[in-house]
């Protein structure tokens, strides 16, 4: 097993021709006038944990390594290096988007924040991460029923009951 120096040094060769091609395509729609009429959105699906709480592989952690995001919304006319610190979820990124194009919230995705809107997401305080391969998480993600139980990201990453859920009976066979 690599030292965690070789993993860090080994994760920085990989992110480095990212940011370096994000920089290539915004060059570029500046050096084509595009860039005036063309919102730029890079995200990632998740980060990396790099030993980070005595782990070496990817998985369900809930830990800030893994569920904290690198995000960049390029807007025209709007001044950049702005940075948010509050729980947003990439399906924010919908509402953004069709805030941005001028439509109104859709009531299919009632949860979803407009990250250019600090209110929105202050408003809401937490952010929902279920691992998608957990029998349980793949359960309440297909059911309407009240879920008692879910991971949150806040300030640290907790277990917490969901104010106003009532017990939950799961199907023996999902335990």
């Amino acid at each position: 097993m690599p030292d965690l120096l070789e993993s860090r040094i080994g994760y920085q060769a990989a992110v480095a021709p990212i940011d370096e091609q994000v920089g290539r395509v915004l060059k570029a729609l500046d050096d084509t006038n595009f860039a005036d009429n063309t919102v730029v959105i890079f995200a990632s699906d998740h980060g990396d944990i790099l030993e980070d709480h005595g782990l070496t592989v990817k998985g369900a952690f809930m830990y800030g390594a893994c569920t904290r995001i690198p995000m960049i919304i390029r807007i025209p006319g709007q001044t950049g290096g702005q940075s948010i610190n509050v729980p947003c979820q990439l399906h924010d990124l919908a509402t953004t988007v069709l805030t941005l194009a001028e439509y109104e919230k859709t009531e299919r995705m009632p949860d979803s924040c407009n990250l250019l809107s600090p209110y929105e997401l202050q408003k809401r305080g937490h952010a929902v991460c279920m691992h998608r391969n957990s029998s349980i998480a793949r359960w309440l993600s297909q059911s309407r029923a009240p879920r008692q139980h879910v991971a949150r990201r806040t300030l640290q990453t907790q277990c917490l009951p969901q104010p106003g859920a009532r017990s939950l009976r799961l199907p023996r066979r999902t335990l």
